[in-house]
């Protein structure tokens, strides 16, 4: 089962190989809901200094055992930073914390990106994760319990819980009485 599937670590500083430029020591981050399903795949290139949001699609990513990762599209084609409204109810592990580099300081939507990596925020001491090979899910976890590494089908109990407001929203504001006015 494990050949079949594709560790996060073996996606970070990769030959990237586009229809039309070769990109070196590039990494690819999938974004996945909580059931594990792949919905956008990031690339990073820092030789570029930038980010590209990618929609998962069958046959757009090849990730052979071994060589250089195939994508299906041309670099003129992608826009750097594209999209990233669709990225707040999605998770991306990157332990490396790769994009808080400062070859990516200039990613315009990094705070956004910063919050969806979930890396030290996992349950169960989670060492890696594997994706299947077409990038189209996240399968299974690494995870060291009571000492013991042991491999898990993914679950979503994995992940953090959902976060909770911190306030409460509050009705209208009464104005009508008095406040104070600052000195200064």
């Amino acid at each position: 089962m494990m050949g079949l599937l594709v560790s996060a670590r073996r996606l970070r500083r990769r030959t990237i190989r586009l229809r039309d430029r070769t990109l070196g020591g590039a990494g690819l981050f999938p974004f996945f809901g909580r059931d594990g399903r792949v919905e956008r795949v990031m690339l990073a290139a820092p030789e570029l200094c930038a980010a590209y949001l990618l929609p998962w699609r069958p046959g757009l990513f090849r990730v052979p055992p071994l060589g250089a990762i195939t994508i299906d599209v041309p670099l003129t084609g992608l826009r750097a930073s594209a999209e990233p409204e669709t990225l707040h109810r999605l998770w991306h592990y990157d332990p490396w914390w790769v994009l808080d580099t400062r070859a990516f300081a200039g990613v315009r939507f990094a705070q956004l990106l910063k919050a969806s990596n979930c890396a030290g925020r996992l349950a169960r001491n989670v060492r890696g994760v594997y994706y299947r090979r077409d990038l189209s899910r996240l399968r299974s976890a690494g995870v060291c319990e009571k000492g013991e590494f042991k491999w898990r089908r993914w679950d979503s109990d994995l992940l953090p819980p959902a976060a909770t407001p911190t306030c409460s929203p509050t009705g209208p504001r009464d104005v009508s009485g008095w406040c104070l006015d600052p000195v200064w």
